[in-house]
């Protein structure tokens, strides 16, 4: 009885108390192919995902989401922006593709709260926002392909014309 009392409060008073709420995320770099190495590109562009999970953009804009400013778990800090940074944990095994996002808090409604607002800001402000971007990018591109198309047909039209006209076709 003495040896399981023993082993009892140490596990009592050092057991992390609250609750944790977990969401899963792929990190994959656009384009890529699977390869049997990582670039060293994608693991630089893995660890800046990581860096813009914890961003003052992402974190802040969480922040802003209705009711969670009002929520206890943020009132209660002097800096939530500064709270949210440290409080949230980005975890990648190894090569993974997979991250895996831990928020604890003391109310377990409220942590899912939380993480679930700082997921949805993160997919909006920098994954869509980046592919977005992409999605311009090559709508430009196409443009001006056409564009290009049609002076090239124009040209080769006028050197086929000149051409005849001058009997050399």
């Amino acid at each position: 009885m003495l040896t399981g009392i023993a082993v009892a409060v140490p596990v009592w008073l050092f057991l992390p108390r609250g609750y944790e709420a977990v969401v899963w995320l792929r990190i994959r770099a656009s384009g890529t192919l699977l390869t049997e190495g990582r670039s060293a590109e994608y693991d630089a562009y893995r660890k800046t995902q990581l860096q813009l999970l914890r961003s003052p953009v992402v974190l802040n804009a969480a922040l802003r989401k209705p009711g969670i400013s009002s929520l206890r778990m943020i009132t209660e800090q002097d800096d939530p922006q500064a709270w949210l940074a440290r409080t949230i944990e980005p975890v990648v095994q190894g090569d993974s593709e997979v991250m895996q996002l831990k928020f604890r808090g003391a109310v377990a409604e409220e942590t899912a709260k939380i993480l679930n607002a700082i997921t949805s800001c993160y997919l909006d402000d920098i994954v869509n926002k980046d592919r977005q971007d992409r999605l311009g990018r090559r709508d430009q591109l196409e443009k001006k392909f056409k564009e290009n198309q049609t002076e090239l047909r124009s040209r080769r039209e006028t050197f086929n014309d000149l051409a005849r006209t001058l009997g050399t076709r």
